[in-house]
């Protein structure tokens, strides 16, 4: 009864009876059996959805990053891509423009060189004009001297019905 009488002792220092003991005991039996039944039931599956939703958090989390990740990839992608059309469509401007400018001066060397010929041309006539101009006008004033000089060969004759 020592024992007895020791639990006793430790009952009365917190005021309580060996009932309240015996009920205090059984409560704790029922909350342990209560825990343990609740936590494959109630608390497991809670758990087991609080971690699903941690999971799709982050995984989400980890689907966007790399998904921004992707994007901004492919948006590097698609300026390399606008950056090399662009250099292409300068160059291919430039072959344009260099083949124009080829072709431009190829034109005017023609034109320049059809110039000069008839430059040469004309001048080739108008010189044979002016012989032929100056080799007629010689025959005519050689004529003319000719017909001026027979003029002055003739004698004089001086009519008096002039002179009034």
């Amino acid at each position: 009864m020592s024992e007895q009488g020791n639990a006793a002792e430790i009952l009365a220092l917190f005021d309580l009876s060996v009932l309240d003991f015996q009920m205090i005991l059984v409560c704790a039996v029922i909350f342990y059996i209560y825990t343990v039944i609740a936590s494959k039931t109630l608390f497991g599956p809670l758990l087991k959805l609080y971690e699903a939703r941690e999971q799709a958090t982050v995984g989400a989390e980890s689907s966007a990053s790399e998904s921004l990740l992707e994007a901004e990839n492919l948006e590097k992608e698609y300026e390399a891509q606008i950056t090399e059309a662009r250099i292409q469509a300068m160059q291919e401007k430039l072959e344009i423009l260099s083949i124009a400018s080829k072709d431009a001066n190829e034109t005017l060397g023609k034109a320049e060189d059809a110039a000069r010929d008839e430059i040469v041309s004309a001048r080739a006539k108008l010189e044979e004009s002016r012989e032929k101009l100056r080799s007629e006008l010689f025959q005519d004033a050689d004529a003319m001297a000719q017909e001026l000089a027979k003029e002055l060969q003739k004698p004089l004759v001086y009519s008096h019905q002039t002179a009034h």
